[in-house]
């Protein structure tokens, strides 16, 4: 369905609901930016058992409405964004879910709004944004000097020009530059991987969505709220954290890892992917669930109105 908001743009959702009585309600939120949720749907389903799970594509994202005012496509507008979503949706409190980048915008929602966020769970997630991309400009380094290809040692010198950078914007417009069969290698197979792109080829995706994705990660990387400290903003999250990453992925670093620590629990998975709902549904959905039944949240969250999701 698509739903306005104040400002009348059209955002594409997508709701999953639980048959348990009262259940929980997890919003997820992608990552990218601009990446779309497309990627959630079949978690989402595996979730539903345990808790109603809503799905967003962000403002201007693949099949949420054009949004042509660049000013917008922000972290301060995507949390305005998915706070009209809960009040439309009847949720008097939910708990969030960000994935990769989509867990700094979960953490400054959190941040935002305490008395309607109950939990918070981060796949992989870039909590710091000048901590990630130094990692992941390490990461690269590491892997251009393992292979010989003829344009390796082009993108190694490219690669420590941005390193050596003060300028963040910079850092994240030669990241968005990477050729894709790097970002494969870094991220485990799993970013361009098989399944993800054949979601793509639904009917009515074509260049003109993805074109607008592409868009939308320009529009972000210019927003100075990406350069604030990320220990500042999870430092303001009080409530409940369930980290789940794995070990090789390289969109956390250790010091940001164990910040997370000291505030929540951690479940490490250990093959390399960055996109653990798309290998492990089944296994992420049961240690959600898990997480939110012995943290006892949400017992007094009024479900909202089912009436509000056509299906």
């Amino acid at each position: 369905m698509l739903l306005p908001m104040p400002d009348a743009r059209k955002l594409y959702i997508e709701y999953h609901p639980s048959p348990r009585p009262l259940a929980h309600t997890v919003l997820f939120i992608h990552g990218g930016p601009g990446e779309s949720c497309i990627t959630f749907h079949k978690f989402a389903k595996a979730l539903s058992s345990y808790a109603n799970a809503v799905l967003a594509d962000q403002r201007s994202v693949l099949r949420s409405e054009w949004e042509p005012d660049r000013s917008k496509i922000n972290i301060r507008q995507a949390i305005q964004d998915f706070e009209s979503i809960r009040r439309q949706l009847g949720f008097s409190s939910w708990s969030l879910l960000g994935h990769s980048f989509g867990a700094r915008i979960a953490l400054s929602y959190a941040a935002a709004f305490p008395q309607h966020v109950q939990a918070v769970i981060l796949e992989n997630p870039a909590i710091d944004m000048e901590a990630s991309v130094r990692s992941l400009l390490s990461h690269y380094r590491r892997l251009y000097q393992a292979m010989e290809r003829p344009d390796t040692e082009y993108q190694s010198q490219e690669l420590e020009r941005a390193a050596q950078s003060g300028n963040l914007q910079e850092k994240l417009a030669y990241l968005a530059q990477v050729p894709s069969r790097y970002r494969c290698i870094c991220f485990g197979n799993h970013v361009l991987d098989k399944e993800s792109q054949s979601l793509l080829q639904y009917p009515g995706f074509g260049q003109e969505e993805i074109r607008k994705c592409q868009e939308v990660m320009a529009s972000f990387r210019k927003d100075p709220e990406l350069g604030k400290d990320g220990a500042k903003v999870l430092e303001a999250v009080r409530c409940p954290i369930l980290l789940l990453r794995d070990a090789k992925d390289p969109m956390l670093p250790e010091e940001q890892a164990r910040l997370i620590r000291k505030k929540g629990s951690e479940i490490l998975f250990e093959d390399g992917s960055h996109y653990l709902h798309l290998k492990y549904p089944e296994r992420m959905s049961k240690a959600i669930g898990d997480f939110l039944h012995a943290s006892r949240i949400g017992k007094n969250n009024p479900p909202g109105n089912p009436q509000a999701f056509p299906l």
